[in-house]
């Protein structure tokens, strides 16, 4: 009877096994869904990575396009006042040209120091002068306004002379210098002789 009792008990053991009908342990389970979902947190961990870095990439993006707006529209609302300064400039250097010569020299030695003030002052928000006397025509920079004929063919498309002088602002050119350039004199052919010969008198 005790032998019975004993056999039945292993039975309900054996029953309340969980590895009984050979029906995966939760642990076991738990170890074979682990992966997967190990695997799609990866996934969206570098989607999330993804589109973070996305954003921080525009965000930098629209930073310096913000900046060089910025760094433009100052830069061109200042040229606009500067452009308008250039014909005071002219100005003083046409009355030191046109002063007389029995001028006090004092007189004019103070409106050449004005101009120059003048122009420091602008030089230093970026104007520059166009350098153009023996410098090769470059059409961004000068404005031909006449030629000068010589007879030296390496002196051709060479800027002569300067009549105005131009000025760039922050590398960009505000007003082209006018100039004349060197243009090689060409020679008449010379006559046939025959030609002369039957010319009327």
């Amino acid at each position: 009877m005790k032998d019975e009792h004993k056999h039945n008990k292993e039975e309900h053991k054996k029953e309340q096994s969980p590895d009984n009908g050979k029906l995966p342990s939760a642990e076991k389970q738990g170890e074979k869904k682990e992966p997967a979902e190990q695997e799609k947190w990866k996934l969206e961990a570098a989607d999330y990575k993804d589109k973070y870095l996305r954003a921080l990439a525009e965000l930098n993006n629209t930073h310096k396009r913000t900046s060089k707006e910025k760094e433009d529209f100052a830069k061109y609302a200042a040229s606009g006042v500067v452009s308008r300064l250039l014909p005071i400039l002219d100005n003083f250097d046409m009355a030191v040209k046109a002063a007389p010569e029995d001028l006090d020299k004092n007189f004019v030695s103070g409106v050449v120091m004005i101009k120059n003030n003048l122009f420091e002052t602008l030089k230093r928000e970026g104007l520059e002068k166009i350098v153009s006397t023996g410098q090769k025509f470059d059409p961004l920079r000068h404005e031909v306004v006449g030629t000068v004929e010589t007879e030296d063919e390496n002196l051709e498309g060479i800027v002569a002379e300067e009549l105005r002088t131009g000025y760039s602002f922050k590398g960009i050119t505000l007003r082209p210098a006018m100039v004349k350039i060197s243009k090689k004199k060409h020679e008449e052919p010379p006559q046939d002789p025959a030609e002369s010969a039957a010319a009327p008198e």
